[in-house]
């Protein structure tokens, strides 16, 4: 049912849309113009690499997609093969850590009550 609403409601170009107006996608049009000054020079690399916060987002990336990995991958085959669990239970201790950093994302973005 989702697939035949997408298919009807969403558009690749907004001038395909029958919901757009004409001023509409005037204004859209114009906003998608892009201006030849902002594109001299390329990527600023030695900006981007002295910039504390890009550097600091890169590391966050990087222990998080490792540690997602390792609970993916590694983990199972470490508790059936080396502590000897069944594959269902494997899986299930596995994916306990992943269900519990939700749990505690989502408890940590709750606002905090005085």
């Amino acid at each position: 049912m989702w697939a035949v609403f997408w298919r009807y409601w969403f558009r690749d170009e907004p001038a395909q849309h029958a919901a757009v107006r004409a001023d509409e996608l005037e204004w859209i049009e114009k906003g998608r113009r892009i201006n030849q000054d902002s594109r001299e020079g390329g990527t600023p690399w030695k900006a981007l690499l002295a910039n504390r916060t890009a550097v600091l987002l890169c590391l966050m990336y990087f222990t998080q997609a490792y540690g997602f990995n390792f609970y993916v991958t590694w983990l199972p085959t470490y508790l059936k093969n080396v502590r000897g669990f069944c594959i269902g239970l494997a899986g299930s201790f596995a994916g306990l850590p992943l269900a519990l950093s939700v749990l505690a994302t989502c408890l940590a973005a709750s606002p905090r009550t005085g």
